[in-house]
């Protein structure tokens, strides 16, 4: 079985680094979480993360992840 991991706020800005490379060049990055442990009728768990550039431009980072039993 897999393990599943919710990013801290420095691991979702180090993702976003990482997968968006274009967008951290606008310089350092802030990771915030805006909504966590959200538990769906579907056994998931979304989390959902706002990272922000130096200049205000942004993008979210969706978690979605299988609830541990």
């Amino acid at each position: 079985m897999d393990a599943y991991k919710i990013f801290s706020s420095e691991e979702a800005a180090a993702y976003v680094r990482q997968a968006l490379p274009e967008f951290s060049k606008k310089g350092p990055l802030r990771a915030r979480r805006l909504a966590g442990d959200s538990r769906s009728v579907d056994g998931h768990v979304n989390e959902i993360t706002r990272v922000e550039a130096a200049d205000g431009s942004s993008v979210i980072l969706k978690q979605l992840m299988r609830m541990s039993i």
